[in-house]
Parts: structure tokens; sequence; C-alpha cells
């Protein structure tokens, strides 16, 4: 029952809410999966290949579109969801070093912030 009563007798005001809708379950994040060898891993995987690919393509067709602005997390975030693929968001600091490492002229259109750990240090 809800929390909340009315005023005249003590009844409830609002029903409970549904309960969340119901589908498949993920599989929990370990926190060593957000670590660099879990990004070396990624990396060197079929997926992480194919991903980094991806990622070079999307952000150099963005530079010579005249984009302002490209997002590692963006990217990321919409290629997990649209290719099923199990890679981390706390990569995306991490691509995003790596790209403007290979391609100079992207730091002008990708964000990077002050990091507070040190990130891997990998190639591409």
């Amino acid at each position: 029952m809800s929390r909340a009563l009315d005023q005249t007798g003590g009844l409830p005001m609002f029903a409970d809410p549904p309960p969340p809708p119901t589908g498949p379950e993920a599989e929990p994040h370990t926190r060593a999966e957000g670590k660099p060898p879990a990004f070396q891993k990624f990396l060197e995987s079929d997926d992480g290949k194919l991903f980094w690919e991806d990622i070079q393509s999307a952000a150099l067709e963005a530079l010579r579109a005249g984009e302002k602005r490209f997002s590692p997390r963006g990217f990321l975030a919409h290629y997990r969801d649209t290719k099923k693929v199990r890679v981390n968001n706390v990569f995306s600091p991490w691509f995003a070093d790596m790209l403007v490492a290979r391609y100079p002229a992207l730091l002008d259109i990708i964000e990077r912030r002050v990091r507070k750990k040190k990130g891997p240090e990998v190639g591409p």
C-alpha cells in the first residue's frame, strides 16, 4: 500500500506502482572488468578489433563531416546496444586517448578530461 494517505479517511491516495518491467537479466560487470588488463584483453579479442576499426571510422567520418564533437562514450553505448557486444563504459576515455594518439586532428573534436588514475599503456 502507498504511504500517502488522503485527508478524509486514511485511505491510500495512490495505488502502489506496478513492478518494473521484466526482461532478460544481464550479467553484472565485475570490478576487474573495468581495469587495464580487461581493456587489453578486449582489444585483442575479435570483438575488440572490430570495435576499434569501427570507432576509428566513425571518428574520422565525424571529422570529415565537420562535426564539432565526437563522443567515444556515446559511440560505445550505441555500439553496445546495436551490436550486442559486451564493452565497458570505463573503456571510453582509453579509446579517446588511442584515437587522438593515432589521429592528432581528432583532438579538436574529442573531449578528454583530466584523469585521477593513469589508464593502460596500449596501442592500436
